[in-house]
């Protein structure tokens, strides 16, 4: 009898180590942001004024592209849902490169025409569209942390307005893992 509680607190133990360990081992790196998790593939996801949405329909995922032309750097990035739709855009006079903050939109005019810096980000719903593309936004946020041939990942924030109103919404904890194209 003494031998079977022996073996079944053992069993249970071994059992309670191994929850233990899977507990611990949680979907949040140590400084609190999100692993990167690539289990879901190519996604955006943004919350708009509290309500989560993600883009990462594997018929059509995200997928976004970088242009240049020597003096204006560009990467267009969207997703899109059955009637919803978001789009990131950031403009550089350098390469577009990781850990560089590309927030609000600077135009600067130039001999040759406008340069920009910056970025513009727009959400739609099935009945409105939102962007910061009205005037220069100060407070939207997109920042690279990492690129590669094959795709591109980072975070994004900030007040968007409706178009042709005055209408605000908030977009925070953006994320995108995105093919590039």
């Amino acid at each position: 009898m003494k031998n079977q509680f022996l073996i079944n607190k053992s069993s249970y133990m071994i059992i309670g180590f191994i929850l233990l360990a899977l507990l611990s081992s949680s979907c949040t790196s140590e400084d609190g942001q999100d692993d990167q998790d690539d289990s879901d593939g190519y996604k955006i996801s943004l919350k708009v004024d509290g309500v989560l949405w993600e883009f990462k329909n594997p018929d059509f995922p995200p997928f976004g592209s970088f242009a240049d032309n020597g003096v204006q750097y560009s990467g267009s990035f969207s997703g899109t849902g059955q009637a919803s739709s978001v789009g990131i855009q950031v403009y550089d006079t350098k390469p577009i490169v990781v850990n560089v903050n590309y927030d609000g939109l600077v135009v600067t005019a130039t001999a040759a025409g406008n340069t920009l810096f910056g970025s513009i980000v727009s959400f739609a719903d099935s009945q409105k569209s939102y962007t910061t593309q009205n005037g220069t936004n100060q407070t939207v946020h997109v920042k690279f942390t990492e690129l590669t041939a094959n795709h591109a990942r980072g975070e994004f924030s900030g007040k968007l307005k409706l178009q042709g109103g005055t209408q605000e919404v908030t977009v925070i904890e953006g994320k995108f893992y995105v093919e590039v194209r």
